[in-house]
């Protein structure tokens, strides 16, 4: 009687692996397409690799699938790279769009759809990946938007490059060699790249320019306009005017931008400033590191690289509060000292970042 077959069965992994019939595709030493003809190079790379294929980088080996699929639900459909792990949830760790989304149309642009850290590559490392593919494949233009962000010690999401912009005078994608691109910028008022960089380094420039003396001076007095205003036995008599900036991206402070906030919703953002602020007012009291000279920006540094919980509070209140007029008893304040802040953070996160081959 024949012995019994051993039947081994294979992990997930290796379920894959062995399915894909193609030779691996080795990054280290990537091959050579033709220079600005990428949708034909992608049509005989899908040829050779197929639509699932193994990328070797360094030590390690990452499944990724190569589809056609319809761009945004349109009639166009093009070619989608995506870097098929067990990982993500929402977001693969790597998905480029072989098209330009600004011209809508097939040429030699490609899109970084997604980046996201696995357990084996962090950000900048699949960024690379992602750069040296597209590159190989033939694309002139590689852009991406900058959405990345980090985690507090509160465990809420934070904006990353805008906490490197006023602390390193640089972006996360352009510390990785992208530049800024106005092509794709949803707030589409700049000529240039140039004027878009200008500006952004405007802005930083405004910020580092904010004293604490002066920041805490209007921190104070914004308090003492509230609390008077919310201890009023008489200020049902007045109207209490709250308008709120709805993308204050150029213009803060034209009247014409603003909408009036409800009567019932002001107590509520009153509330929540006088949090904020003092929190800010109590950070800066415990600090043994305060001098007259000190840029306001320096204490977000400070509690940024020291994991500080009051962190959180600062940037609320800074980077994503609304500009407002507060008007009451014809009287007026503003946070206007605040808005090269606010203006940036509006803008990074709609800005786009490209890197041309």
């Amino acid at each position: 009687m024949p012995p019994k077959k051993v039947i081994k069965t294979r992990t997930k992994k290796e379920n894959l692996i062995k399915k894909i019939p193609h030779d691996i595709l080795n990054l280290d030493k990537p091959e050579i397409y033709p220079k600005g003809k990428l949708q034909e190079n992608l049509i005989k790379f899908h040829k050779k690799y197929g639509s699932k294929f193994v990328v070797k980088y360094g030590n390690k080996k990452i499944n990724f699938n190569l589809e056609k699929t319809k761009f945004v639900g349109g009639p166009v459909e093009i070619y989608r790279l995506i870097y098929d792990d067990d990982y993500y949830d929402t977001l693969h760790p790597i998905s480029i769009d072989f098209f330009d989304g600004f011209e809508q149309k097939k040429n030699n642009v490609a899109y970084l759809a997604t980046i996201r850290k696995t357990p084996d590559f962090g950000g900048k490392q699949l960024i690379k990946i992602a750069i040296i593919i597209t590159k190989m494949l033939g694309a002139t233009i590689l852009y991406v938007n900058d959405g990345t962000y980090f985690m507090d010690k509160m465990d809420e999401k934070r904006p990353l490059s805008m906490q490197m912009l006023i602390s390193e005078n640089k972006t996360y994608y352009q510390k990785l060699g992208f530049d800024y691109w106005r092509k794709t910028c949803t707030y589409n008022s700049f000529l240039t790249n140039a004027s878009m960089k200008k500006w952004t380094e405007n802005m930083v420039k405004k910020i580092k320019k904010i004293t604490l003396i002066d920041a805490i001076k209007y921190i104070n007095k914004l308090l003492d306009f509230i609390i008077k205003i919310i201890r009023d036995p008489n200020r049902h008599n007045f109207i209490i005017k709250m308008k709120i900036i709805s993308s204050p991206i150029y213009t803060p402070f034209e009247k014409n931008d603003y909408v009036l906030e409800p009567s019932h919703k002001i107590i509520d953002k009153f509330l929540t400033i006088i949090y904020h602020c003092s929190e800010i007012i109590k950070f800066t009291g415990i600090l043994n590191r305060i001098s007259k000279s000190m840029k306001f920006y320096e204490i977000i540094n400070i509690a940024h690289n020291e994991g500080r919980e009051e962190y959180g509070a600062i940037t609320n209140f800074i980077f994503n509060y609304d500009s407002f007029i507060l008007e009451y008893d014809k009287k007026i304040i503003t946070n206007e000292i605040f808005a090269p802040f606010r203006l940036l953070s509006f803008a990074i996160r709609e800005y786009d970042f490209y890197m041309k081959f």
